[in-house]
C-alpha cells in the first residue's frame, strides 16, 4: 500500500490540534520524523497494529460513559485513514446527516430542523433513537459496506487494486482487531455503568470504541443505509440526523407512526439494529427536545438540566476555591483558567438560544462572576482576572503601569500587583508602618513599589479593613511585557455576594 510522509506529516498536523499539552503528544513530537517513519513502513508492509487503548467513564451531563482514547501514534494513523476515505464515500451522504462532517455539526441540525418546522408548523413530528448505538454495530456489515464502497472507488478509477486493498486492511485491523485496554478509572467507577454500556461485555462480531475519530465516520458510514432508505424509499421530506439520534416531520400523525415501523424493520433487518423505545411523537408547537436544545419554529431554548448543571458547577467551583477569613472571603490560588472554560463553553451551547433573560439570573445569583468577568446583555463573557487577547477595541496596554490601570478599573479594592521582587502598588493605599520606595522610571509618585517578601503581612494588614487583590507575572505577553493575571483576592462579606 503506498503510504506518502507528506501525508502522514499532513495527518501528524491534524492529530496534533489543541493536543500538544498532552504527554504522548510531546512525546510523539520529541521524535516526530522518526516516528513518522516506523508508521510509513509498518502501513505499506502490512504489519501495523492498533496498541493498547486508555479506557475511562466520562460524566456526559446526566449519563455516565464509557470513553476509549487510543494511544497518540494510533491517531496519526486515524487521520490518515480517514483523510483516505473520505473523499470517496462521504459526497454520498444525505445533507442532513449532520455529525463528523467538516461544516456541519449540533448547530447545523438545530437550524435545519428549526428551517423544517417553519416549513410545517402545523405538523407533527416523531423523534427516534437507536438502542446502545455504538455497541451494537455489526462489524461484519460494516466491513461489508466499506468492501463495496471502495470496490466502487476501484471501478470509478479513484483507486488502484492495491491501495483498495491496503486501505480495506487497515479498516479491518481497527474493526476487528480485539481491543486491549488500559483502565485508568478506579474500580467503583465502574459500577456507574450498566453492564449493556460497555465494550468488553457486547458480542463478538460487534461494537466499535466510543472516542476514536475512525468510529465517528464509520458510524455514519454505516448509517448512511438508513438516511437513504429514509430518503429514498419512504421520501421523508423533512429529516435530519445527528449520529444515531434523528427526527422526521410530517402533517399527518398516522403517517409517522407507519414509517416508525417501517424504520424499525429496516433496521433489524439490515443493520442489525434496534430502536430504543417507541420514540416521541408529538405536535411541533410542543418544541422538538433535540441535541440539547427545545427547538421551536422561530426560536430555541436551552434544557433546563443545562443551565441547572451550569449553577451547580459555579457553586462547586466558589466553594472549592474560597476560604473563610474574618469577615471576608479570600480566593487562594483558585484555577481561573478552568472558571474561564466552564462559563465560555456555556456561553458558547447557550448564545445560540433565547436565553439572555436566564443568562441574567445566573449572572445575579452569582454576583461575584462580575468581578472576573465583564459581560453586558447579548455580548460574550469577557475575562477580568486577565487581560484578555485581544484587547477590547480603543483599549490599549502596552507597559507595566498600562497593566496596573487595567487591572485597577477591573478588580475591586486594593490592587497588589508583582514586580520582579517588588509589589507595586498606590501611595495612597500603603498599610500604616510600611515605607515604600519610588520607581525611578515613573515621574508622578502615584505609585510606588514595596519588597516581595512582606507581601503576605500586607495582606493580612489589609484584610482587616478592605478588599484586595494581588496580580502575579506568569511568562511574558509581547515586547518583552510580562504576561501578569490575578492570582489572589480578599472579598469583605458585603461584596462578596
Amino acid at each position: 500500500m503506498e503510504v506518502t510522509f507528506e501525508q502522514l506529516h499532513d495527518a501528524a498536523l491534524q492529530c496534533r490540534r489543541g493536543k500538544l499539552k498532552g504527554t504522548q503528544a510531546q512525546r510523539f513530537e520529541c521524535d516526530r520524523l522518526g516516528r513518522l517513519y516506523d508508521l510509513q513502513q509498518a502501513l505499506q508492509t502490512y504489519t501495523w497494529q492498533p496498541s493498547a487503548m486508555r479506557q475511562f467513564i466520562a460524566q456526559n451531563g446526566s449519563k455516565p460513559r464509557e470513553i476509549h482514547a487510543p494511544a497518540y501514534a494510533d491517531r496519526v494513523v486515524h487521520h490518515w485513514l480517514i483523510a483516505q476515505l473520505r473523499p470517496l464515500i462521504e459526497p454520498k451522504f444525505i445533507f442532513d446527516c449532520a455529525a463528523n462532517i467538516k461544516g456541519r455539526g449540533t448547530h447545523f441540525a438545530v437550524q435545519r430542523l428549526g428551517r423544517m418546522m417553519r416549513q410545517q408548523p402545523s405538523s407533527y413530528y416523531l423523534q427516534l433513537d437507536i438502542f446502545n448505538f455504538f455497541y451494537q454495530i455489526d462489524q461484519h456489515i460494516l466491513l461489508a459496506q466499506l468492501h463495496t464502497h471502495l470496490s466502487i472507488a476501484t471501478w470509478r478509477g479513484q483507486l488502484d487494486a492495491e491501495q483498495q486493498r491496503g486501505l480495506y486492511w487497515l479498516c479491518q485491523q481497527l474493526i476487528s482487531t480485539p481491543i486491549a485496554l488500559v483502565h485508568t478509572d478506579r474500580p467503583r467507577d465502574e459500577h456507574r455503568l450498566p453492564q449493556h454500556k460497555r465494550l468488553l461485555s457486547a458480542p463478538l462480531g460487534k461494537g466499535l470504541p466510543i472516542g476514536n475519530l475512525s468510529s465517528q465516520f464509520f458510524s455514519n458510514v454505516y448509517l448512511n443505509a438508513l438516511d437513504q432508505f429514509v430518503k429514498h424509499t419512504l421520501k421523508v421530506q423533512h429529516y435530519s440526523r445527528y449520529v444515531d439520534d434523528f427526527v422526521l416531520l410530517h402533517p399527518c400523525r398516522q403517517q409517522l407512526l407507519a414509517w416508525r415501523a417501517e424504520i424499525a424493520t429496516f433496521l433489524n433487518a439490515k443493520l442489525a439494529l434496534s430502536l430504543k423505545d417507541s420514540g416521541k411523537l408529538a405536535p411541533v408547537s410542543h418544541g422538538v427536545d433535540f441535541l440539547g436544545y427545545i427547538s421551536y419554529a422561530h426560536h430555541r431554548r436551552v434544557r433546563a438540566r443545562v443551565l441547572h448543571q451550569f449553577r451547580v458547577k459555579l457553586q462547586s467551583w466558589w466553594s472549592e476555591s474560597t476560604v473563610s477569613r474574618g469577615h471576608g472571603v479570600m480566593l487562594a490560588a483558585p484555577d481561573f483558567a478552568a472558571l474561564q472554560s466552564m462559563v465560555a463553553s456555556y456561553w458558547g451551547h447557550c448564545q445560540h438560544a433565547k436565553v439572555q433573560s436566564k443568562w441574567r439570573e445566573i449572572w445575579l445569583g452569582f454576583s461575584w462572576l462580575r468581578y472576573f468577568f465583564h459581560w453586558q446583555y447579548g455580548m460574550a463573557p469577557r475575562a477580568r482576572w486577565r487581560i484578555p487577547k485581544p484587547l477590547p477595541s480603543g483599549v490599549q496596554v502596552t507597559t507595566a503601569k498600562g497593566q496596573f490601570k487595567w487591572f485597577d478599573a477591573a478588580l475591586p479594592g486594593v490592587l497588589l500587583m508583582q514586580l520582579g521582587n517588588r509589589v507595586l502598588l498606590k501611595a495612597d493605599e500603603v498599610p500604616v508602618g510600611y515605607v515604600p520606595l519610588a520607581i525611578p522610571w515613573q515621574r508622578s509618585s502615584a505609585l510606588v513599589t514595596l519588597p516581595l517578601g512582606v507581601l503576605e503581612d500586607i495582606c493580612q494588614s489589609l484584610s482587616a479593613s478592605s478588599a484586595w487583590a494581588y496580580v502575579e507575572q506568569c511568562g511574558y505577553r509581547s515586547n518583552h511585557l510580562r504576561q501578569r493575571q490575578l492570582a489572589r483576592c480578599f472579598f469583605i462579606s458585603k461584596d462578596r455576594l
